[in-house]
């Protein structure tokens, strides 16, 4: 009976073993495209599965997921922009193999829901705050850089040339 509570931690724990050895590839084969979605919705239906096995609220596990993929969202739509979100938030969000765990051994210890508030809480305020204030410099450093170009179209042709090359042009 024992066993049985450690079920979704054992299960996690495995799953996490058969994938980690291929994370160091580099993921350039025909069907490689394929392996961030099938992670995630991977972590997704596991988080399903653990939160409605063990009567975790079902918005929470929403909310959870929610934020998770906004986080997902996020990050596509930076490197398709080629901003790349720094280091430290991929650190932070510790990552689908450890959040999995955390839930895993929440749901095994019978503390789900307490484990899943603090952890959707956590992730929240990390990926919203960081999210914004990302998006706020880019749009400050955009925005400036348009006042920038617009200046340049209003100089004199003599002025653009000063400010290109440094010299004032001997009248």
């Amino acid at each position: 009976m024992a066993l049985a509570g450690l079920s979704p931690l054992i299960s996690v724990a495995i799953m996490v073993v058969l994938v980690l050895p291929t994370a160091a590839s580099d993921h350039l084969g025909r069907l490689d495209w394929l392996v961030p979605p099938i992670l995630r919705g991977t972590e997704f239906l596991a988080v399903i599965l653990i939160g409605l096995s063990h009567d975790a609220p079902k918005w929470l596990l929403f909310v959870l997921l929610y934020v998770v993929g906004y986080h997902t969202y996020d990050t596509v739509y930076r490197t398709r922009q080629s901003i790349w979100p720094p280091t430290w938030v991929f650190m932070a969000g510790l990552g689908w193999e450890v959040r999995l765990l955390i839930i895993a051994a929440g749901a095994a210890l019978g503390v789900l829901t307490p484990v899943l508030y603090a952890l959707t809480a956590y992730l929240l305020v990390l990926f919203a705050v960081e999210s914004v204030t990302s998006w706020v410099r880019l749009d400050k450093a955009s925005a400036q850089a348009s006042a920038d170009a617009e200046q340049d179209l209003e100089a004199s042709p003599e002025d653009a040339l000063e400010q290109a090359t440094g010299e004032a042009e001997k009248a």
